[in-house]
């Protein structure tokens, strides 16, 4: 029998007011939202900072590859990363840390000694907590409206650079020799109308830094960090004439729909992952397609062009002899504890009118997208967080979107990416204790399909058994009765 980790819960409304003390207390209050919402993957790159980090709108696409998680907060400084460390650090388990701050320390009057003390101690609770985790620390960046520190940042900048070099698990990226000429003069051209956020320019010259620092880390540490590259299924709707993956499957691995596409009852088993691992997943018709149209793009940077220059289709009125067709398959055999990720893709080239098609996803909840195929070259339509049925099926259907002028309605589905991560164990945490009423509410974090047993105790000594949990996602939120205003609850894993 494993004890996980407390959540020690006392003197909440104490608590509260102590946490408003901190101006940033409503973004943090965000994040633990927007992560109720869609729990992050556990194995995402954490990035954590001030308004360069939040600013940094290309962060997704600079890393395509792997699942990054933006958490920072414009204006703040390493120690209110400090304040807020146990409810924006511990809890995503991050493999790889991006850590920006002392832009905002420095200008503010602190000493280079307070700024470097936060840095230390930063790193000292991420070795304590997440043995295993690396640090990427970004230099300061220079700016022409905070010229008058420019020395101080420079100074700060080295320290930082020699401190990485004690340990291997700490790594340095500088951003700031390159963001000043040959002559040391500053690059304006890098910074918007205040001359000290990045332009276009700034960030693109930032990733050109940063990007390949965080690849050659994933190269030389191997993590699960990567996102469909390890954990990801691609199935190519279309004809046989253009089949994904050939004829070197060794690089991506595709599953190819052929002639099963129309039929209401057609198969395609033991999906294989893009890595090539054989799965027990299958795809299953229940209503077919009318044919597959080869008119799309070969210009996708997305997908290969075997994959994006034919759709399979479905129509409304009357085409090639086939009315009212609504395409409909099932994808069996997915775990019922676990969240996924789906996207779809369709292109139709050479049309003038709106081709929408809606993707409703039906597993333990309803979930729908729309993508118009019209033209489309390389958007993508997701939905995230997506849970099976309990018999571990996703039904999607396909049907005209609400926008769809076409006269025939046509429906398209090109390619479709399934995603997953895979959990990796970690302790239990309770999170967000809040009133509710007469009670008390706990939001848990757990691995799903994992079963607990809640319980309370008022000394740490003596404990009681409050109910048995098995999580059905990573984060539910759990009611507790008769809640005393000093009390502390645990998980234990049965």
């Amino acid at each position: 029998m494993l004890v996980f980790r407390f959540l020690i819960v006392v003197a909440l409304l104490s608590v509260s007011t102590f946490a408003q003390s901190n101006p940033y207390e409503s973004d943090i209050r965000n994040f633990e939202q927007a992560d109720l919402r869609n729990p992050p993957p556990t194995n995402s790159i954490l990035f954590l900072g001030s308004s360069t980090i939040v600013g940094w709108n290309s962060l997704r696409a600079a890393f395509p590859e792997f699942n990054v998680l933006n958490r920072g907060f414009g204006g703040s400084q390493a120690s209110d990363v400090l304040f807020f460390y146990d409810r924006i650090v511990p809890k995503y388990f991050p493999p790889l840390i991006v850590f920006y701050e002392g832009d905002n320390d420095l200008a503010s009057g602190k000493s280079l000694s307070q700024v470097f003390a936060d840095y230390t101690n930063f790193t000292a609770l991420v070795q304590r907590d997440l043995p295993d985790a690396h640090i990427l620390f970004v230099a300061i960046k220079p700016s022409p409206s905070r010229a008058n520190i420019l020395n101080q940042q420079r100074t700060f900048n080295e320290r930082l650079r020699e401190f990485t070099e004690t340990s291997p698990k700490l790594h340095y990226a500088d951003t700031f020799n390159p963001f000043l000429t040959s002559t040391g003069q500053f690059r304006p051209e890098l910074y918007v109308a205040d001359q000290l956020h990045l332009s276009a320019a700034g960030y693109a010259l930032w990733e050109s830094i940063i990007v390949p620092i965080v690849e050659d880390w994933a190269a030389r540490y191997p993590v699960n960090v990567r996102k469909s590259e390890r954990n990801g299924v691609l199935i190519d709707f279309g004809s046989a004439n253009s089949l994904s993956g050939q004829p070197d499957p060794t690089v991506v691995h595709w599953n190819n729909m052929t002639t099963i596409g129309s039929s209401n009852n057609g198969s395609l088993s033991n999906l294989v992952t893009t890595a090539g691992t054989i799965t027990p997943l299958s795809l299953q018709m229940v209503s077919r397609f009318n044919g597959a149209n080869e008119n799309g793009t070969l210009a996708s940077t997305n997908f290969p062009a075997t994959a994006t220059r034919d759709s399979l289709f479905g129509n409304t009125e009357t085409f090639s002899g086939l009315a009212n067709i609504t395409p409909i398959f099932k994808i069996a055999g997915l775990s019922p504890a676990q969240a996924y990720r789906v996207s779809f893709y369709a292109s139709r080239m050479g049309v003038s009118d709106n081709r929408e098609t809606r993707y409703t996803v039906s597993g333990l909840t309803n979930s729908f997208t729309d993508l118009n195929a019209a033209n489309n070259t390389n958007t993508v339509s997701v939905i995230t967080n997506v849970r099976p049925s309990t018999h571990g099926e996703l039904r999607v259907e396909l049907s005209p979107g609400p926008n769809n002028n076409n006269a025939n309605h046509f429906t398209y589905l090109g390619a479709l990416r399934l995603e997953w991560t895979i959990s990796t164990p970690r302790d239990a945490l309770l999170i967000q204790p809040t009133r509710t009423g007469t009670g008390l509410a706990l939001q848990v974090r757990a691995n799903a399909g994992m079963t607990y047993r809640l319980e309370s105790s008022t000394n740490l000594v003596d404990w009681d058994e409050v109910r048995t949990i098995t999580m059905q996602s990573d984060s539910e939120q759990i009611g507790v009765e008769e809640a005393k205003t000093a009390a502390f609850y645990r998980l234990v894993k049965l």
